[in-house]
């Protein structure tokens, strides 16, 4: 059953997302905001910065932006909370699409440089944890995911995987009940929806 999977996850005023597209013919980054006129950029795993404009943004190719590994985008608008988007390793060769609503400011921030640790944490964790599904060691990527969630439990995408995992050995109901959880963390993910009623109505049918 081929599924076109977005897994959105929040910490605290950072957003992040993975997006994958199945059967995408061309690579390309969407930045969408409201309000419109937020100031768009790359930060890259070294803390580098550079700008690329302001919403809305559409770039045909992501390989213009040269980043060639995981990348943050980062928008921010005077007034509205900043938002981080991160976009992993393998972006170049798949379809990128951002629309966020942005919040009116708060007092609390977080420091740039606790951001950029924790990205790379979460980053090097999902990349760890997409290997183990990979090579089916789903016992060991489960104890990953329950430490990450321990850690970050506002971030849905370990929730999401957890749901893969149970998925992948045919256990139904608790792929739902993971899948249901990250919904929980954001129910803005329309795609993540589209898939837990997918499953939902796979169990239907089976019963």
């Amino acid at each position: 059953m081929k599924m076109k999977i977005i897994l959105i996850m929040r910490l605290r005023n950072i957003l992040l997302m993975i997006l994958f597209l199945v059967g995408c013919s061309s690579a390309s980054l969407k930045v969408e905001s409201y309000p419109a006129e937020a100031d768009v950029e790359v930060i890259s795993k070294n803390g580098a910065r550079k700008s690329i404009g302001k919403t809305p943004i559409n770039i045909n190719d992501i390989g213009e932006l040269k980043t060639g590994d995981a990348f943050i985008i980062s928008v921010n608008r005077v007034a509205f909370e900043p938002e981080q988007i991160f976009v992993p390793t393998g972006a170049s060769d798949r379809q990128v699409e951002i629309k966020l609503n942005l919040k009116e400011q708060k007092t609390f921030s977080i420091n740039p440089n606790n951001q950029v640790k924790i990205l790379n944490e979460i980053a090097s964790s999902v990349a760890d944890i997409q290997r183990l599904i990979q090579i089916k060691q789903y016992d060991i990527a489960k104890q990953k995911i329950s430490s990450m969630m321990g850690a970050y439990p506002s971030v849905g995408i370990y929730y999401s995987f957890m749901g893969n995992i149970y998925y992948l050995e045919r256990n139904i109901s608790q792929a739902i009940f993971y899948y249901s959880k990250a919904l929980d963390i954001d129910p803005s993910a329309v795609e993540t929806r589209n898939v837990l009623e997918k499953l939902q109505n796979l169990k239907k049918g089976g019963e």
